[in-house]
Order: structure tokens, then sequence, then C-alpha cells
């Protein structure tokens, strides 16, 4: 079974509104299944998509990053999830996967309690995910931290299916928030697949 793909040229102000805020498109590809002479047996998205939590660098609040939730009839086979975020200072993200109704947000009408026990009762219907992280060369299995814009090391979900009705979501984890205006970016490698379709990775 073969396959080929094509990357479209992304047009200008690519932004639309997800769960958690401003969602800008990255990249996208059509996956083309099968070789036959008649064609592709059928196509796939692949995408690669940054969802900020907040249009504009804030302090003072705890960041939360929220994805979209995939369409109806359709699942995300996740490829890599990974963080940034862009304060100077030493900051935790926890990764999580939750329902996609009533996510708190970063400093919206209902926003993620700057205490970090609060913050945690706040996310109790979700579940963590685990990674690693790229500061000072450590790496473990529970923390997850970046530094002066320094992204957060991918890790691999192996496989993960994320279906309509769930969103992924980053959120600080410091004890202390901080007062430097910034912003988390939570970026997700995806493709599209409708229901009932078989992909070959």
């Amino acid at each position: 079974m073969g396959s080929f793909w094509t990357i479209p040229s992304p047009g200008p102000g690519s932004v639309a509104t997800g769960a958690g805020g401003p969602k800008t498109v990255g990249a996208s590809a059509e996956v083309a299944i099968g070789s036959g002479e008649c064609g592709a047996d059928y196509l796939l998205r692949a995408q690669l998509t940054s969802y900020p939590s907040v249009a504009v660098d804030i302090g003072g609040v705890r960041h939360i990053a929220a994805s979209a939730s995939p369409r109806e009839g359709y699942f995300w086979r996740i490829l890599q999830v990974d963080a940034v975020d862009t304060d100077s200072n030493l900051q935790y993200i926890a990764f999580a996967l939750a329902p996609s109704a009533g996510l708190p947000t970063t400093n919206a009408l209902d926003p993620l309690s700057t205490v970090i026990a609060d913050a945690y009762a706040r996310l109790r219907n979700s579940i963590r995910l685990s990674g690693g992280h790229d500061v000072s060369s450590l790496s473990d299995t529970t923390t997850i931290a970046a530094q002066s814009g320094g992204s957060c090391g991918p890790f691999d979900l192996s496989p993960m299916i994320l279906l309509p009705g769930f969103s992924l979501i980053a959120f600080e984890v410091n004890a202390a928030v901080s007062g430097i205006a910034h912003r988390l970016i939570l970026r997700v490698l995806f493709v599209e697949v409708p229901f009932g379709t078989d992909i070959p990775f």
C-alpha cells in the first residue's frame, strides 16, 4: 500500500477559535492511502496546529492552553504533543486529556485558579499525560518544564486517539504564578480520520 503527501500553502490569516482561545493553524497536508490504478482509496488530513493560551501576553494568571475537539464523525490519531512557555522564568507544565465542555480559560470569565490546589481540583475530570523535559539535559516521566522559550520535550503517545468531545490541554503547575507577561502554546501533530477507517500507522 503506497501513499503520498500534498502540502497546500496556508492562506493569510489562518486563525480560528478553539476551546482554549485563538487557534493558529501551522501546516496541513493530505495523505492519500492506497495505490490502485483508480487512484487513492481515501484521503487523510494531517495537521500541525498551535493553540496559544491567550492572544496577547499577560502575567499574574495561571496559563492553560486547550486544543480544539475533533469534528463529529472523525477522530484524531495524535502523533506528537509538546508545549512552549514564553516566560523567562522556569515554568512547569502538565499535559492532560479532558472533556472539552466547561474547560477553564487563562483570563476570561472562567479563569483557571492561581492557587495550584484549586487549579488541580478544577481539572478533576481530566486525566494527566506524562512526558519528559529538556531543561539542563534532565528528563523524567512526571515533570515537564520549559525555560526561556524552550519547548518541552515532545512525547510519543503510542498511539493516542482523541474523540469528539475531548481536548488535549497544557497548563502551568508552578505553586506561584508569574507576573511577567507571557503565553503558553500547546502544539499538536495529528491525523484526522473518519470513523470506520483503518489507517496504516
